[in-house]
Protein backbone atom coordinates (compact mmCIF):
# COMPACT_ATOMS: atom_id res chain seq x y z
CA UNK A 1 0.00 0.00 0.00
CA UNK A 2 0.92 3.65 0.19
CA UNK A 3 1.43 5.98 3.12
CA UNK A 4 0.45 9.63 3.14
CA UNK A 5 2.16 12.02 5.55
CA UNK A 6 2.03 15.71 6.44
CA UNK A 7 4.87 17.93 7.60
CA UNK A 8 4.88 21.35 9.19
CA UNK A 9 6.40 24.14 7.09
CA UNK A 10 9.01 25.56 7.38
CA UNK A 11 10.23 23.50 10.39
CA UNK A 12 9.76 20.14 8.65
CA UNK A 13 8.21 18.60 11.78
CA UNK A 14 6.29 15.41 11.02
CA UNK A 15 2.62 15.90 11.86
CA UNK A 16 1.31 12.43 11.00
CA UNK A 17 2.61 8.96 12.01
CA UNK A 18 5.05 7.36 9.59
CA UNK A 19 5.74 3.92 11.05
CA UNK A 20 7.03 1.05 8.94
CA UNK A 21 7.65 1.01 5.21
CA UNK A 22 6.46 3.46 2.58
CA UNK A 23 7.23 1.11 -0.34
CA UNK A 24 6.40 -2.57 -1.06
CA UNK A 25 8.40 -5.06 1.03
CA UNK A 26 10.93 -7.17 -0.94
CA UNK A 27 12.29 -9.41 1.83
CA UNK A 28 11.30 -10.79 5.22
CA UNK A 29 13.18 -12.91 7.73
CA UNK A 30 13.69 -13.83 11.38
CA UNK A 31 16.51 -12.80 13.72
CA UNK A 32 17.60 -13.43 17.31
CA UNK A 33 16.41 -17.03 17.31
CA UNK A 34 12.97 -16.14 16.01
CA UNK A 35 12.33 -13.36 18.55
CA UNK A 36 12.55 -10.65 15.89
CA UNK A 37 11.06 -10.22 12.42
CA UNK A 38 12.98 -8.27 9.78
CA UNK A 39 11.29 -6.61 6.82
CA UNK A 40 13.13 -4.84 4.03
CA UNK A 41 12.45 -2.77 0.94
CA UNK A 42 16.16 -2.16 0.35
CA UNK A 43 19.18 -1.50 2.61
CA UNK A 44 17.84 1.99 3.32
CA UNK A 45 14.64 0.58 4.79
CA UNK A 46 15.26 -2.42 7.03
CA UNK A 47 12.95 -2.58 10.03
CA UNK A 48 12.87 -4.80 13.12
CA UNK A 49 9.71 -6.02 14.83
CA UNK A 50 9.03 -7.93 18.04
CA UNK A 51 7.73 -11.33 16.90
CA UNK A 52 5.63 -11.73 20.05
CA UNK A 53 3.54 -8.57 19.84
CA UNK A 54 4.37 -7.05 16.43
CA UNK A 55 5.67 -3.81 17.92
CA UNK A 56 8.53 -2.00 16.14
CA UNK A 57 12.06 -2.23 17.53
CA UNK A 58 14.96 0.21 17.00
CA UNK A 59 16.36 -0.18 13.46
CA UNK A 60 19.81 -1.53 12.75
CA UNK A 61 22.86 0.68 12.46
CA UNK A 62 22.15 3.82 10.42
CA UNK A 63 25.10 2.98 8.18
CA UNK A 64 23.11 0.30 6.41
CA UNK A 65 20.70 2.93 5.13
CA UNK A 66 23.58 4.62 3.32
CA UNK A 67 25.34 1.55 1.95
CA UNK A 68 23.67 1.22 -1.43
CA UNK A 69 20.31 1.06 -3.15
CA UNK A 70 18.87 -2.17 -4.46
CA UNK A 71 15.35 -3.48 -4.85
CA UNK A 72 16.49 -7.13 -5.01
CA UNK A 73 17.29 -8.06 -1.42
CA UNK A 74 17.20 -11.27 0.62
CA UNK A 75 17.75 -11.81 4.36
CA UNK A 76 19.79 -14.79 5.61
CA UNK A 77 18.09 -17.55 7.61
CA UNK A 78 19.70 -16.40 10.87
CA UNK A 79 18.83 -12.74 10.25
CA UNK A 80 22.42 -11.50 10.52
CA UNK A 81 23.18 -10.80 6.86
CA UNK A 82 21.48 -9.47 3.75
CA UNK A 83 22.29 -9.96 0.09
CA UNK A 84 21.63 -6.99 -2.17
CA UNK A 85 21.71 -6.52 -5.94
CA UNK A 86 23.40 -3.26 -6.89
CA UNK A 87 26.15 -3.06 -9.49
CA UNK A 88 26.90 -6.62 -8.36
CA UNK A 89 25.72 -8.86 -5.53
CA UNK A 90 26.83 -7.51 -2.18
CA UNK A 91 26.59 -9.23 1.20
CA UNK A 92 25.98 -6.93 4.19
CA UNK A 93 26.30 -7.38 7.94
CA UNK A 94 22.93 -6.25 9.29
CA UNK A 95 24.31 -5.58 12.77
CA UNK A 96 26.97 -3.13 11.62
CA UNK A 97 25.57 -1.96 8.28
CA UNK A 98 28.91 -2.71 6.60
CA UNK A 99 29.62 -4.71 3.46
CA UNK A 100 31.22 -8.09 4.13
CA UNK A 101 32.11 -8.84 0.51
CA UNK A 102 30.91 -8.58 -3.08
CA UNK A 103 30.59 -11.64 -5.29
CA UNK A 104 33.38 -11.83 -7.90
CA UNK A 105 32.03 -11.00 -11.35
CA UNK A 106 35.22 -12.18 -13.03
CA UNK A 107 35.52 -11.90 -16.80
CA UNK A 108 31.94 -12.87 -17.58
CA UNK A 109 30.58 -10.73 -20.40
CA UNK A 110 27.30 -8.87 -20.35
CA UNK A 111 25.02 -7.38 -17.73
CA UNK A 112 24.17 -9.73 -14.86
CA UNK A 113 20.82 -10.43 -13.26
CA UNK A 114 20.88 -12.04 -9.81
CA UNK A 115 18.49 -14.67 -8.46
CA UNK A 116 19.04 -15.61 -4.80
CA UNK A 117 17.81 -18.70 -3.00
CA UNK A 118 15.15 -18.03 -0.33
CA UNK A 119 17.77 -17.85 2.45
CA UNK A 120 20.35 -16.01 0.32
CA UNK A 121 23.02 -18.69 0.73
CA UNK A 122 23.14 -19.35 -3.02
CA UNK A 123 22.84 -16.97 -5.97
CA UNK A 124 22.23 -17.82 -9.61
CA UNK A 125 23.52 -15.10 -11.94
CA UNK A 126 22.69 -14.78 -15.64
CA UNK A 127 25.12 -12.73 -17.74
CA UNK A 128 23.57 -11.62 -21.03
CA UNK A 129 24.82 -9.52 -23.95
CA UNK A 130 22.24 -7.66 -25.99
CA UNK A 131 22.66 -6.70 -29.63
CA UNK A 132 21.30 -7.18 -33.13
CA UNK A 133 22.37 -10.82 -33.13
CA UNK A 134 21.51 -13.01 -30.12
CA UNK A 135 24.57 -14.16 -28.20
CA UNK A 136 24.82 -17.03 -25.73
CA UNK A 137 24.37 -16.09 -22.10
CA UNK A 138 26.33 -17.45 -19.15
CA UNK A 139 24.90 -18.92 -15.96
CA UNK A 140 27.04 -18.70 -12.84
CA UNK A 141 26.34 -20.31 -9.45
CA UNK A 142 27.67 -18.62 -6.31
CA UNK A 143 27.99 -19.69 -2.68
CA UNK A 144 27.40 -16.44 -0.77
CA UNK A 145 28.65 -17.84 2.54
CA UNK A 146 32.18 -18.25 1.17
CA UNK A 147 31.97 -15.90 -1.87
CA UNK A 148 32.93 -18.92 -4.02
CA UNK A 149 31.99 -19.64 -7.62
CA UNK A 150 30.47 -23.11 -7.72
CA UNK A 151 30.51 -23.36 -11.49
CA UNK A 152 29.25 -21.87 -14.74
CA UNK A 153 27.44 -23.05 -17.85
CA UNK A 154 26.75 -21.69 -21.33
CA UNK A 155 23.08 -20.75 -21.73
CA UNK A 156 20.99 -20.00 -24.80
CA UNK A 157 20.48 -16.30 -25.57
CA UNK A 158 18.02 -14.66 -23.19
CA UNK A 159 15.34 -12.95 -25.31
CA UNK A 160 12.57 -11.75 -23.00
CA UNK A 161 14.01 -12.11 -19.49
CA UNK A 162 14.79 -15.08 -17.32
CA UNK A 163 14.76 -16.44 -13.81
CA UNK A 164 17.35 -18.88 -12.49
CA UNK A 165 18.12 -21.02 -9.46
CA UNK A 166 20.88 -23.20 -8.02
CA UNK A 167 20.13 -26.59 -6.47
CA UNK A 168 20.63 -26.52 -2.66
CA UNK A 169 23.62 -28.87 -2.91
CA UNK A 170 25.23 -26.62 -5.53
CA UNK A 171 25.26 -29.32 -8.21
CA UNK A 172 22.78 -27.95 -10.77
CA UNK A 173 21.88 -24.68 -12.49
CA UNK A 174 18.27 -24.19 -13.61
CA UNK A 175 17.01 -21.53 -16.02
CA UNK A 176 13.44 -20.52 -16.81
CA UNK A 177 13.35 -18.35 -19.91
CA UNK A 178 10.56 -17.06 -22.14
CA UNK A 179 11.29 -17.37 -25.85
CA UNK A 180 9.60 -17.40 -29.23
CA UNK A 181 7.48 -20.48 -29.74
CA UNK A 182 9.03 -23.18 -31.90
CA UNK A 183 5.68 -23.41 -33.73
CA UNK A 184 4.89 -19.72 -34.28
CA UNK A 185 6.76 -16.43 -33.97
CA UNK A 186 3.49 -14.86 -32.84
CA UNK A 187 3.47 -16.94 -29.64
CA UNK A 188 5.80 -17.47 -26.72
CA UNK A 189 6.76 -20.49 -24.68
CA UNK A 190 8.49 -20.95 -21.35
CA UNK A 191 11.46 -23.32 -21.28
CA UNK A 192 12.81 -24.66 -17.98
CA UNK A 193 16.23 -26.21 -18.46
CA UNK A 194 18.69 -27.80 -16.02
CA UNK A 195 22.46 -28.20 -16.33
CA UNK A 196 25.00 -30.14 -14.29
CA UNK A 197 27.55 -27.62 -13.01
CA UNK A 198 30.40 -30.13 -12.86
CA UNK A 199 30.09 -31.62 -16.35
CA UNK A 200 28.33 -28.54 -17.82
CA UNK A 201 25.99 -30.94 -19.62
CA UNK A 202 22.32 -30.17 -20.16
CA UNK A 203 20.22 -32.58 -18.11
CA UNK A 204 16.62 -31.94 -19.07
CA UNK A 205 14.21 -29.38 -20.53
CA UNK A 206 10.51 -28.82 -19.87
CA UNK A 207 8.51 -26.52 -22.17
CA UNK A 208 5.23 -24.77 -21.32
CA UNK A 209 3.52 -23.53 -24.54
CA UNK A 210 1.48 -20.36 -25.06
CA UNK A 211 2.56 -18.43 -21.96
CA UNK A 212 1.40 -14.87 -21.29
CA UNK A 213 3.29 -11.77 -20.25
CA UNK A 214 4.37 -11.43 -16.65
CA UNK A 215 7.04 -12.31 -14.11
CA UNK A 216 8.24 -15.90 -13.73
CA UNK A 217 9.46 -17.22 -10.37
CA UNK A 218 11.73 -20.22 -9.93
CA UNK A 219 13.02 -21.90 -6.76
CA UNK A 220 15.01 -25.11 -6.48
CA UNK A 221 13.42 -27.70 -4.19
CA UNK A 222 15.27 -29.24 -1.19
CA UNK A 223 15.46 -32.65 -2.92
CA UNK A 224 17.92 -31.21 -5.49
CA UNK A 225 15.84 -32.88 -8.23
CA UNK A 226 12.82 -30.63 -8.76
CA UNK A 227 11.86 -26.96 -8.84
CA UNK A 228 8.91 -24.79 -7.88
CA UNK A 229 7.76 -22.64 -10.78
CA UNK A 230 5.37 -19.70 -10.77
CA UNK A 231 4.10 -18.32 -14.10
CA UNK A 232 1.52 -15.75 -15.19
CA UNK A 233 -0.84 -18.69 -15.68
CA UNK A 234 -0.29 -19.96 -12.15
Amino acid sequence: GQVRAAWESPSGKLLTPLDGHTLPINAIGFADGGKEILTAVNPRQIHRWNAADGKPLPPYAAGIRKTMYGSNIVISADGTRAGVAGNGWNVLDLRTGKEIFALPLGSYRGGPSFHPSPDGSLVAAVFSEYGEKPKPSTGVAYDTVTSRVLGDVVLPPVQFGAHAAVAPDGSKFVLAVTRESAKSKEKRELAVTAWDLKSKAQLAEYVIPDVGYGQTYLTAAPDNKSVLLGTPEG
